[in-house]
């Protein structure tokens, strides 16, 4: 399948389930910048803020999983990840160690302006994270989904155990396959459950969670369950294609190809 006239593609590593792209700079070494669909917009850290020398402006609030704090605006960054320019206004604050096998610094965090207007695909089988100049055509037994713009995020249909499709945060900052919060989901733990997206039945764990992490979200599909297809985020056409890699071995599995880990 390729790539076609005008495309860039932007190489990524999955390390503890987790997106990671360098992102260029014009003063230093090139910075890591996590892939997270699931935050409203581009965040540098505060620490590499002061080192790029750029003003801090006004405060706003801003809310995570679990967190709420402050960040500034910052109006003047220039930045590309493989050649693709990065908005120049996004926000600082302090952003912490993720912990798993290596701990490292997240110098900042590539979120939904980066999509908006544009359609990008994650080649997991190849590292890839492309920027294409229009949508493909799906392949043969694609999933094709709604995408929907609320509070800053995009969402797409998600039912579980046979619950109604609710409108689900696509997060590729989650690295487990399905946060869920909404209906056939009471209490909290970790279980194997039935994810339906579009036609398509898939058997995997899915954490459970007695109370929404945002306001009217059922919860958030991760980069664990992402990672098994060739993923298209149209922000132009405002859906979202999941193509597996592989023909899947039986009726209902999940097939595809898992997340490769590199280093």
């Amino acid at each position: 399948m390729g790539l076609g006239l005008g495309a860039r593609e932007v190489p990524f590593v999955v390390e503890n389930g987790l997106m990671w792209v360098k992102v260029e700079v014009p003063r230093g070494k090139p910075l890591d910048f996590m892939v997270d669909t699931g935050a409203g917009a581009t965040v540098l850290d505060l620490g590499v803020l002061r080192r790029l020398r750029l003003e801090r402006g006004e405060a706003v609030p801003v809310h995570g999983v679990g967190r709420k704090g402050v960040a500034f605006l910052v109006s003047d960054l220039q930045a590309k990840g493989g050649g693709v320019a990065l908005a120049s206004e996004v926000y600082a604050l302090g952003l912490r160690k993720r912990r798993g096998k290596e701990v490292r610094r997240i110098h900042g965090v590539l979120g939904l302006d980066f999509f908006r207007g544009r359609v990008v695909r994650f080649d997991f089988e190849r590292g890839m994270l492309e920027v294409l100049p229009k949508a493909p055509r799906p392949g043969p037994g694609a999933v094709v989904l709604p995408l929907s713009e609320r509070h800053d995020a995009l969402g797409v249909p998600v039912s579980v155990n046979g619950s109604p499709a609710l409108w689900t945060r696509l997060d590729t900052g989650c690295n487990s396959a399905l946060e869920w919060t909404g209906s056939a989901g009471a209490g909290r733990g970790e279980a194997e459950a039935e994810v339906r997206l579009g036609g398509r039945h898939l058997r995997v764990p899915v954490g459970f969670h007695p109370e929404p992490f945002f306001p009217q979200e059922a919860g958030l599909l991760g980069c664990g369950l992402l990672s098994r297809f060739r993923v298209t985020v149209d922000g132009v056409g405002m859906r979202l294609v999941l193509e597996e890699y592989r023909a899947p071995t039986r009726e209902g599995s999940g097939g595809g190809n898992e997340a490769r880990q590199r280093r």
